[in-house]
């Protein structure tokens, strides 16, 4: 598989280790982002910057890069759950949940910093969820041995010794 076809297409199986690689890659991205942002827009505006605040052009830009970001994210995530032999889609659901969340921050709904409204709440605790249920899937299961409906073992298939 190629390295576009790792990073941004969403057929296939990757291992583990593609997955933890280009996860702290990307983790690592967006911590340099987030840090620029801050200090663009600086530390006492930190409130807009969690409320998602579009009147910032360095937010926008963030935004921006999150989205990319949130692509290969996901695309990569969903390989690894291939290997698990679960359906990609899954992935897709905290991107949801913090698209809510966006929308509720900029039309009003969602509460202050310091006072989340219920609904804010409620969609935090069940990203939360999604993402520590991903990370244990991607992260810390072994694919399926062997080939499964989304393609061959990336880890190769394994020899007679391993299989005794």
């Amino acid at each position: 598989m190629g390295l576009a076809q790792t990073l941004f297409g969403f057929r296939g199986r990757i291992p583990r280790r593609t997955w933890w690689i280009w996860m702290l890659v990307l983790s690592v991205v967006m911590i340099g982002a987030f840090a620029a942002v801050l200090i663009h827009v600086g530390k006492d505006n930190f409130e807009n910057i969690v409320a998602f605040d579009l009147s910032s052009r360095s937010l926008r830009v963030f935004l921006a890069l999150s989205a990319f970001v949130s692509w290969i994210g996901i695309a990569l995530g969903a390989k690894r759950l291939h290997d698990r032999d679960i359906r990609g889609f899954w992935v897709v659901i905290p991107a949801l949940i913090t698209i809510a969340i966006i929308v509720l921050q900029n039309t009003g709904h969602g509460g202050t910093y310091e006072h989340q409204s219920v609904p804010v709440q409620v969609l935090s605790l069940v990203s939360m969820g999604f993402n520590l249920w991903l990370l244990v899937q991607c992260g810390f299961l072994r694919g399926t041995k062997g080939p499964n409906r989304w393609g061959p073992d990336p880890l190769g298939a394994p020899n007679a010794s391993q299989s005794l």
